[in-house]
């Protein structure tokens, strides 16, 4: 597999700043606009196996702050029958962003149908994650 390189993925969105213009649509006063500007902009990236392999250093030199590393899945498309699954580069990506001190965070792709769908998803999510639980620096959603 070819190795992937997210550095042409950075969105000129970030570069420039015009995710800060957008946000001001929703400030009310100058006061909150004004504050709003000093607040640092982090920027970050959404992996899962569908990157390929991560050159984790590379992703670090090009600006990026933080990861959201899907970590499961209830079902896949091709499968209507709950079987929870752990993505493939989940242990390579949150060990390989950890390591060149990236912020990481990681998601469950919830698929549940019922309640005890979702309490059986949440609680295989939880058993996978919990051991990087000192990688995790931001959310588990």
């Amino acid at each position: 597999m070819q190795e992937y390189e997210l550095v042409r993925e950075i969105p000129n969105l970030c570069r420039n700043n015009q995710m800060r213009d957008i946000f001001f649509e929703e400030v009310e006063t100058e006061e909150e606009k004004e504050a709003f500007s000093k607040q640092p902009l982090m920027r970050g990236i959404d992996v899962s196996k569908w990157q390929g392999k991560i050159d984790w250093a590379k992703v670090r030199e090009a600006g990026i702050d933080f990861a959201m590393i899907k970590a499961t899945q209830g079902r896949s498309e091709a499968n209507t029958s709950l079987r929870n699954f752990t993505d493939s580069k989940f242990t390579a990506n949150i060990t390989g962003a950890a390591a060149v001190g990236l912020d990481v965070g990681v998601y469950h792709y919830l698929t549940a149908q019922t309640v005890a769908e979702a309490m059986a998803e949440a609680e295989y999510f939880l058993s996978v994650i919990y051991p990087y639980k000192n990688k995790i620096t931001m959310y588990a959603a």
